[in-house]
């Protein structure tokens, strides 16, 4: 529909905030089914690690990737082009999915109330301290910290970095650092993986202190590189701890509860980042941001369950699976 409107030359901004709401509506339904999804399709659950991380690496290449082949594509036909290549990818990938072959749930029509299947989904959410405290840590990540570093980053870097070209530069770094951090989870087995993943979120502030600092290109893109390799590694240890430790058939609503807290600030630290940094300057915002990151992160590694976690969770014999 995106290449449908811009392709007839007829794309109004009402049409574009409509669509990109249903993009939003269909991706929050497709992540937390994904997570849940994950743990069925690897045979051994030693496995699932490298699993999860193959599949942020993936992400990762495509992030950096994407944006090239996109410039390319817009040179040679327009942006209309490159929307209808993404929504045949999508049409692709859905048709893969539809043939995947996923055991269904051990006790299948247990419930057949949605009220209660989401309360279900809230207590098993709720019970476990080190999901919660984490999930409240990427909220007010996403409002504090990542929000205002994506709306006045670029125009930062336009106004102290050369422009266009020196963001793109910044983004490239973030996009490999978070391919090299990829390629690092693979095999990789910490004992302690909430408390690493959470030290690796303490990357993020990196980025922001660099643009708050008046920080040279080189040491900027330097800092986002760091940023990346972090986010990779906090997302595959996360992601593995999440799947391992909740059980397969009340994965999906765990995830979506997460996902919510976890963006639910997100679209409010986009429209704020821009005002508040009128009143007080884009570089105070970013240094509030990069202290919080840090301050968050060394209160999240203060609670026990975070800091103590193990890879299997109690009662788990070493190499266990999920679910």
């Amino acid at each position: 529909m995106f290449a449908v409107a811009l392709a007839s030359g007829h794309a109004p901004v009402w049409a574009m905030v409509g669509l990109v709401a249903l993009w939003g509506l269909g991706e929050g339904v497709f992540l937390p089914a994904l997570g849940a999804l994950v743990p069925g399709l690897v045979a051994r659950k030693e496995s699932l690690a490298d699993a999860i991380a193959l599949l942020g690496l993936a992400r990762s290449v495509s992030t950096v990737a994407g944006p090239a082949l996109a410039g390319v594509l817009v040179a040679w036909s327009g942006p209309a082009s490159v929307l209808l290549v993404d929504a045949v990818t999508y049409g692709v990938g859905a048709l893969a999915l539809g043939r995947l072959g996923v055991p269904g749930p051990a006790e299948p029509g247990a419930s057949n109330s949605m009220p209660a299947d989401l309360r279900e989904g809230w207590s098993e959410f709720r019970s476990r301290t080190w999901l919660w405290v984490t999930t409240v840590q990427m909220a007010f990540f996403n409002l504090l910290v990542w929000a205002p570093f994506l709306v006045l980053g670029p125009l930062t870097a336009q106004r102290e970095l050369g422009g266009a070209r020196a963001w793109g530069l910044v983004m490239a770094a973030y996009g490999v650092g978070a391919v090299l951090g990829g390629l690092l989870m693979l095999g990789r087995r910490p004992a302690r993986p909430l408390a690493v993943a959470t030290v690796a979120t303490l990357g993020w502030a990196l980025p922001s202190a660099a643009l708050a600092a008046g920080a040279p290109l080189l040491w900027t893109a330097a800092a986002a590189l760091v940023a990346g390799l972090g986010s990779a590694v906090c997302g595959a240890l996360y992601e593995t701890t999440m799947q391992r430790w909740v059980p397969g058939d009340v994965l999906a609503r765990v995830t979506a509860f997460g996902g919510l807290g976890a963006f639910v600030l997100g679209p409010l630290g986009l429209a704020a980042a821009g005002p508040l940094a009128e009143r007080v300057g884009a570089g105070t915002v970013l240094a509030f941001g990069a202290l919080w990151q840090l301050v968050s992160g060394v209160t999240v590694l203060a609670v026990r369950e975070v800091r103590c976690a193990s890879w299997d969770p109690p009662g788990r014999a070493s190499g266990g699976g999920a679910g």
